[in-house]
């Protein structure tokens, strides 16, 4: 369970390692698995809940271009893709997200996953004043 693991400690290796789409589920912040090309493996509760979507409308889809086209941006996307290509991704920014949905401040970070050939977004929402 991972219940417990903060926004900060989830990039751990030991955290990550445990990490899966049925464990993202205990985080109290968004969690989002992409395959390499951006697909949509794992959508958690939390991240349901801030984008006001469920798991069985994102799930399969392009994270990029279908789900969230407003992170089609060189601090997003390119970055995403970056790390990929690099074959290591650790990324940590803040971000709006805006589309169909009220402007979110959100922080973000992008990481590779320890156990297979996945990527993990992490979200936390800010105030907004941030």
């Amino acid at each position: 369970m991972l219940a417990d693991v903060t926004f900060d400690e989830v990039t751990r290796p030991d955290v990550l390692a445990r990490l899966n789409g049925q464990s993202a589920e205990s985080l109290t912040f968004g969690a989002i698995q992409l395959s390499p090309t951006g697909v949509i493996l794992a959508y958690n509760t939390a991240e349901s809940q801030l984008a006001c979507r469920t798991p069985a409308m994102v799930i399969g889809r392009n994270f990029f271009e279908e789900v969230a086209p407003c992170t089609r941006t060189p601090a997003f996307r390119d970055a995403f893709l970056a790390g990929v290509r690099a074959g290591a991704l650790d990324r940590r920014f803040r971000y709006v997200f805006d589309y169909r949905m009220q402007p979110t401040p959100v922080e973000v970070h992008l990481k590779r996953a320890v156990a297979d050939d996945s990527y993990w977004i992490f979200v936390k929402r800010l105030p907004k004043d941030s």
